[in-house]
């Protein structure tokens, strides 16, 4: 499937699925969405580039490679569990900050980003990591 449409359409389809899966995991902690639908949203949008494209351009895009990512993950959410304690609750409790933004008012910034982030970098790095493994070049 390396044809000059389907190498100008992952060109282009790449970046407004990796700007919806931000979207999803910002939106997520109120809504539908979170860190691992944002992931999903971007690890598909990595397939398509892979078999488009090929391997070498989903190799560039994750410059460390997949296993500092999954380990970046996994860390951010030990941490996110321990800095409960921090903020006065227990392991993995969690806190607001609220912000007032110009243009935006009153925002409510939940902790828990930082958890669904760890999500989201977690499943990422494995969806890459998958598919560079079963469809990596030998």
């Amino acid at each position: 499937m390396n044809t000059l449409i389907s190498r100008i359409a992952a060109r282009v389809v790449t970046p407004l699925a990796v700007v919806l899966g931000v979207l999803l995991y910002l939106r997520g902690h109120f809504t539908l969405g979170g860190g691992f639908l944002a992931a999903v949203v971007i690890g598909i949008a990595a397939v398509f580039r892979h078999i488009t494209i090929g391997a070498k351009s989903v190799e560039r895009l994750l410059d460390r490679g997949t296993g500092d990512v999954v380990g970046a993950g996994v860390l951010l959410m030990v941490l996110y569990g321990f800095a409960g304690y921090l903020w006065g609750g227990g392991f993995f409790a969690s806190a607001e900050l609220h912000l007032r933004l110009p243009a935006l008012g009153e925002v409510t910034v939940p902790s828990t980003l930082l958890f669904e982030l760890g999500i989201a970098l977690t499943v990422v790095g494995i969806v890459v990591a998958v598919i560079h493994e079963l469809g990596g070049e030998r």
